[in-house]
């Protein structure tokens, strides 16, 4: 999968489950930004991420998680393995 289709799906499930508007900058989707991106959210996105995109984060990755940028970069890690 090309990473721009990675990002467009990935934004597309955040801005769904934030309520945000989807022309938000990347650089803007982050839990410092967003007051919807709780830690119950933030589980929400986790599931929501393994689920559409068919892998799984460890407990590091889920915790080093704070932004689409982080998902992204571990996304395309596991994406590539497989």
């Amino acid at each position: 999968m090309d990473r721009d289709v990675i990002n467009s799906k990935l934004k597309k499930l955040l801005t769904d489950l934030l309520g945000i508007d989807e022309t938000t900058p990347d650089e803007e989707i982050n839990q410092d930004s967003i007051g919807e991106w709780d830690s119950s959210m933030h589980l929400t996105i986790i599931m929501e991420v393994e689920a559409q995109f068919k892998i799984s984060f460890n407990i590091e990755q889920v915790t080093a998680i704070r932004s689409l940028e982080d998902i992204l970069y571990y996304l395309e890690q596991k994406l590539m393995k497989n």
